[in-house]
């Protein structure tokens, strides 16, 4: 026993068709729409040094994690004397103006050190930045708990 819809060759009536193509357009107008606007990219570099005016070690790296809305993230190297240039999760150079805690991860050969001096919960969100129009040069400190290195 054969299926006839599976072997009629006929066109959809015109009614069906023309259902499926709002249908299809109306999905495509809402997923552009739950995009978002994104907001602008603006070039980031600075330095992140320890409460105690140290330097962070080199490979040390930031994550910028939105603190509110839905811009995209970003990462940083940090590189010798805690210099860093952010860069955005497209790959441009910068940061979406917004509000970001910034996440710290030690390079593994220093985590253990690291970590005598500053806690997880510090390394991990204590810190908050305000990228804005004509943020270029973001100074961070992380707490710095303990004796010094």
């Amino acid at each position: 026993m054969t299926n006839r819809a599976m072997t009629d060759k006929r066109p959809l009536p015109k009614a069906l068709g023309r259902m499926l193509g709002m249908g299809l357009l109306a999905g495509l107008l809402a997923a552009v729409g739950c995009a978002g606007e994104r907001k602008p990219i603006v070039p980031v570099r600075g330095t992140i040094r320890f409460s105690d005016g140290q330097p962070l070690p080199a490979g040390t790296t930031l994550k910028f994690e939105p603190a509110e809305g839905r811009t995209g993230t970003a990462t940083a190297t940090v590189e010798a004397g805690g210099s860093f240039q952010a860069i955005h999760v497209s790959g441009r150079s910068g940061v979406e103006i917004g509000k970001y805690m910034v996440q710290v991860f030690p390079p593994r050969e220093a985590e253990k050190e690291f970590y005598k001096y500053v806690s997880r919960e510090a390394a991990e969100g204590s810190l908050i930045a305000e990228v804005r129009e004509g943020t270029e040069n973001l100074q961070l400190t992380l707490p710095k708990t303990g004796r010094s290195p």
